[in-house]
C-alpha cells in the first residue's frame, strides 16, 4: 500500500515505512496495513522473521497528526474507533510469532518509539534518538510503555521519557538495554548482514523460544495495552488535549 513497502524474501518479512516526505509519520491507514502485515504471516511458515524500518532519515515520527486534521479526523468523536485501530496495532506486535525486528535507521518518535521495546532485536543508528512527548501534547502513555519501559530502562529513565519528555540517545539507549547494537549511520545498511547472522540458527527452536519468552508476558502487555487505550480516549476527549494539538500544530506552522 502507499507509504508501505512489505515484501518476503529469505524467510524474512520486511516491512518498510515509506513517506520520508512526512518522516515515515503513521497515518491510520498504515497503522491498519502494518497490523495485518504482522498479524498475516503469524501464521505463515515460510517466515521466520519480520524486521522493521523505515526510508530516509526518520525511522518514524509517529502518529501522522497533520494528516489526521487534514482527513477531518474528530478525536472527539471518533476517539473509541482510533483507540480501537490503536490497540489491534500494539497487540500485533504483542502477539508476533515470528522474531521481530527493527532497524532504526533515524529517530523514532511517539508509538514508533514505544513499539520498540516490543520487539526481539534492535539495531539502531548513531544518529537515532527515541522521544516520547505525550504529556507535551497533553496525551497518555501507549504502546505498552507504562510496563515494558520501567523493565527496560529503570523507574526514573522511564519516568524521565514517558512523563517529562527525556530524549533517549541511541548510545544512552544502548546502555540502558532499550536497544541490542548500535551501527554508524553510514553503515546502517550493514545491518542485514548482522541479522542473517543472527537467524544462522535453528529456526523451529528459535521460534520456539520466543513462543516461551513472549507466553510469560502476553496476558500483563495485553493488559497493559487495553488500559493505556483506555487512558488515551479520555484524553483524546479532554480540552487539554485539544489546546494542546493546536499549540503544537501552531508551532509547526511557524517552522
Amino acid at each position: 500500500m502507499e507509504a508501505l513497502r512489505i515484501s518476503i524474501t529469505n524467510k524474512i518479512h520486511k516491512i518498510v515505512l515509506d513517506s520520508p516526505r512526512s518522516k515515515n509519520a503513521i497515518s491510520l491507514k498504515m497503522y491498519e496495513g502494518i497490523t495485518k502485515a504482522l498479524n498475516s504471516t503469524s501464521d505463515n511458515e515460510s517466515v521466520v522473521a519480520t524486521v522493521i524500518t523505515g526510508s530516509g532519515d526518520f525511522y518514524s515520527s509517529g502518529n501522522d497528526i497533520k494528516g489526521y486534521m487534514v482527513d477531518g479526523f474528530d478525536f472527539e468523536k471518533q476517539s473509541q474507533e482510533a483507540a480501537s485501530i490503536l490497540e489491534k496495532f500494539v497487540a500485533s506486535f504483542v502477539n508476533h510469532s515470528k522474531i521481530l525486528i527493527a532497524v532504526v535507521n533515524g529517530p523514532a518518535i511517539g508509538i514508533a518509539a514505544t513499539t520498540l521495546a516490543l520487539c526481539d532485536y534492535v539495531v539502531a543508528s548513531d544518529k537515532a534518538y527515541f522521544y516520547t512527548p505525550f504529556t507535551s501534547l497533553g496525551l497518555s502513555p501507549e504502546g505498552c510503555s507504562t510496563f515494558t519501559f520501567p523493565r527496560l530502562l529503570g523507574t526514573r529513565k522511564a519516568t524521565q521519557m514517558l512523563l517529562f519528555n527525556h530524549k533517549l540517545s541511541a548510545q544512552e539507549a544502548l546502555q540502558h538495554g532499550f536497544v541490542d547494537k548500535v551501527m554508524p549511520h553510514s553503515d546502517i545498511n550493514d545491518a542485514w548482514a548482522h541479522i542473517d547472522q543472527l537467524l544462522d540458527v535453528s529456526y523451529e527452536s528459535l521460534l520456539s523460544a520466543k513462543k516461551l519468552l513472549r507466553d510469560r508476558d502476553r496476558d500483563v502487555l495485553l493488559k497493559a495495552n487495553a488500559a493505556e487505550c483506555e487512558a488515551l480516549v479520555e484524553r483524546w476527549k479532554s480540552e487539554d488535549f485539544i489546546q494542546q494539538l493546536m499549540n503544537f500544530l501552531n508551532k509547526k506552522a511557524k517552522l
